[in-house]
């Protein structure tokens, strides 16, 4: 199985505060849970919570033979990347930890997950979405102070 690695640690505060209302008006599901799975036309893409940082790992479709083994993708949460904090506070640059507050999948190659700080008063919306044509996964970031 080929394995691309992503740090998702980028913000983009150029869209709209209207992504987190949305999400939060959403009935949750299964908050707590930390780690996701959304699967493209070609690819599948692996996103993970890990303390303050937000993972993204690509891997091709598994085989036929590896989905009847039932062959889960490989545990991508390693130290190098647990330190690769999506957003660091202070002087001293802090990692910010995060806990989910509520996800869902509002289309089959979409994810949105809130979250919120545990040490700060900060909220992050985030949108993964799968290209259809390209397979190319697309993140969203929206950052809030609370």
């Amino acid at each position: 199985m080929k394995r691309r690695s992503f740090l998702a640690g980028s913000v983009a505060a150029a869209a709209s505060p209207a992504i987190g209302r949305s999400v939060r008006s959403q009935i949750p599901c299964a908050p707590a849970r930390q780690s996701w799975v959304l699967r493209g036309p070609s690819d599948c893409y692996v996103i993970q919570l890990s303390g303050p940082a937000v993972l993204t790992d690509c891997f091709g479709q598994p085989d036929e033979a590896a989905v009847a083994a039932g062959e889960k993708p490989p545990d991508t949460t390693t130290g190098l990347l647990e330190r690769a904090a999506m957003i660091s506070e202070g002087s001293d640059r802090r990692p910010v930890s995060w806990r989910v507050s509520v996800w869902h999948r509002p289309r089959p190659l979409a994810l949105r997950i809130a979250l919120s700080g545990v040490e700060v008063p900060l909220e992050a919306d985030l949108l993964f979405e799968i290209d259809a044509p390209t397979g190319l996964l697309s993140r969203n970031t929206i950052v809030r102070h609370r």
